[in-house]
């Protein structure tokens, strides 16, 4: 038996890939690829634990995501789905928080505007945001309620000027949920533990226009 110590900060990669799925990419995705899983080894593998333990998130890692261009790989580069999720598995393997990020920001924020915008605010919006200046999030929940979407009671009625949100009380708290107001240029609400405040755009709008 090698008794020869292991350097646990100098491992070697190691291929998850079980299926041999990357064998089906083209020589393109397979060369985009690993120099994608070049850049997150060298930019982000060795500062994931640093930033998890001082629960900051890098915002001077926006301009060099920007600069990876790894936004939309099958809409807007033409790359197959194989590829971006394969992408993204990179990303999840180098680090989780930022993967989330990522997933957020080009899944659920991007990938509604191509798929659900006007031409007119594709035109507008998707410029910034697949060049990281303008950045997406997703925030969905309810008190007791967590992520699960299935069982939320509230419900957004209906009204003249867009969409109404309900507000539901927190438990032992005077506090409520945020207020869902589409037709307002801000969005604003408290929890118990914090409060917060974030921007809103018509965008809500535009998504009821498309009905």
């Amino acid at each position: 038996m090698s008794t020869q110590a292991i350097d646990l900060d100098n491992l070697p990669y190691a291929d998850g890939d079980f299926f041999s799925f990357e064998e089906l990419l083209s020589d393109k995705e397979r060369s985009r690829l690993a120099e994608v899983r070049a850049w997150l080894t060298a930019e982000v593998r060795p500062h994931a634990v640093g930033w998890w333990n001082e629960g900051s998130f890098p915002q001077s890692l926006i301009p060099r995501l920007a600069e990876l261009d790894s936004m939309s790989p099958v809409h807007r580069q033409g790359y197959s789905n194989l590829f971006a999720g394969m992408m993204h598995a990179e990303f999840t393997r180098a680090d989780t928080s930022i993967a989330t990020f990522i997933g957020v920001h080009d899944g659920l924020f991007t990938g509604s505007i191509e798929a659900l915008a006007s031409t007119e605010q594709q035109e507008a919006w998707l410029p910034d945001i697949y060049a990281y200046r303008k950045i997406g999030a997703f925030g969905l929940t309810e008190p007791l309620g967590g992520s699960d979407v299935a069982g939320f009671s509230a419900s957004p009625p209906r009204i003249w000027s867009g969409w109404a949100r309900q507000a539901v009380p927190w438990p032992r708290s005077t506090t409520s949920t945020p207020r869902w107001q589409p037709s307002r240029p801000c969005i604003t609400g408290h929890s118990p533990r914090t409060s917060w405040q974030s921007t809103s755009s018509t965008l809500g709008q535009g998504r009821q226009r498309l009905q």
